[in-house]
């Protein structure tokens, strides 16, 4: 009988142990759930905020260049803030605890928002820049055309009486005009494609 009792107070012993053990591990859990909950909150926030204060793009180079680069800085942590989401929403499971669950949820929510905006925002970017570099280019070649055909309005002779030289200088006249009105036409499609 004294060694039933033993074996008994053994057993509970061990049974207290392991129960010591699981709410010793479930606190460790806990813990590190909520730091990465207050944590995350802050960088979370921090992100939105620094996205929020973001004007609207205006026609200086250096300004979209500087916003880029802020877009660059603020994508680098993104890969560790993805990481502990996914381990703070493992923890929140592991706990059970709804509603810990409910803000590692929001918190997840709230990072694939900013993420998807950060990207959204590069491409924006990405094409402004590559859209006003087509048209510097293209305002150069309109500007070297215009030149052109500037000189070579100074250098007109006097119209003259005879038919046939009005004919070539009609000719001309025309040819230049029709070359002016393709290269318009070519930069109001350009226009067309960088507004849609």
């Amino acid at each position: 009988e004294l060694r039933s009792l033993v074996n008994q107070t053994s057993d509970y012993a061990q049974d207290l142990f392991t129960a010591s053990k699981e709410y010793s591990d479930k606190l460790d859990m806990a813990d590190t759930a909520l730091s990465l909950v207050s944590d995350l909150t802050s960088h979370v926030t921090e992100l939105e905020t620094r996205l929020a204060s973001h004007t609207p793009l205006i026609d200086d180079e250096q300004y979209i260049h500087r916003q880029l680069d802020d877009l660059n800085e603020l994508d680098g942590p993104l890969e560790s803030i993805e990481k502990s989401i996914k381990e703070l929403l493992i923890h929140s499971k592991q706990l059970g605890s709804d509603r810990l669950i409910r803000i590692s949820e929001q918190l997840a929510f709230r990072w694939q928002q900013i993420n998807s905006e950060i990207k959204q925002r590069k491409r924006s970017i990405t094409q402004c820049l590559e859209t006003r570099r087509s048209f510097q280019t293209l305002y150069q070649q309109e500007e070297h055309i215009l030149d052109t055909i500037q000189q070579r309005i100074e250098t007109l002779e006097p119209v003259p009486n005879d038919p046939n030289k009005l004919r070539q200088l009609g000719k001309t006249v025309l040819d230049t005009f029709n070359e002016i009105l393709a290269r318009a036409q070519s930069i109001e499609h350009m226009n067309d494609v960088a507004v849609k």
